[in-house]
């Protein structure tokens, strides 16, 4: 059975892999680029092996990225989840994550799924506040950053009809 990795092993491989994606910044003069290059960067210099994933945990990722993406369309013609998750504390595990079909779970639970990824937007959106701060006083070309967090609007344009009619309306009816 492999070893499970302690949470120091996995801040160092961490680490190993900034520095790597650091030094890949350097070789391209801070320009940025995509993940795909770096790898084939990192791979010419000897600088990356793949670490051997246990079947289980590759299971259970390719599982949850396949149920996560799974949709029906509703009656308005928009794109629904059909497969739910939910985090629960465990003393021997850490979290577990229960995956549930949306219109078979409980109310309390789907609210529990939404609520933790509403809560993760959150997380979000204080570290995107973190980040253009810092960048709007550290960064050197005078350049400022400003956003709006409220996605109320968002959301209302988003759940707006997007269907058309198949033909124009004519211009000279009144």
């Amino acid at each position: 059975m492999p070893k499970k990795q302690t949470s120091r092993e996995k801040t160092g491989r961490g680490e190993h892999l900034c520095r790597l994606f650091h030094k890949w910044m350097r070789s391209r003069d801070g320009e940025p680029g995509d993940l795909e290059d770096c790898y084939e960067f990192a791979k010419a210099q000897g600088l990356y092996e793949a670490r051997p994933w246990s079947e289980r945990k590759m299971f259970k990722l390719e599982m949850s990225r396949a149920i996560s993406r799974e949709r029906t369309i509703d009656d308005d013609g928009n794109p629904v989840r059909l497969n739910h998750v939910f985090r629960v504390p465990d003393d021997v595990r850490g979290q577990l994550y229960f995956w549930g079909e949306l219109l078979k779970m409980k109310p309390a639970q789907v609210t529990t799924s939404l609520k933790q990824r509403l809560h993760g937007l959150g997380n979000r959106a204080v570290q995107i506040e973190r980040d253009k701060s810092y960048y709007n006083e550290k960064n050197t070309d005078g350049g400022r950053v400003d956003l709006d967090y409220n996605l109320n609007l968002f959301v209302q344009n988003a759940m707006q009809d997007t269907s058309y009619p198949d033909e124009r309306p004519d211009d000279d009816q009144e």
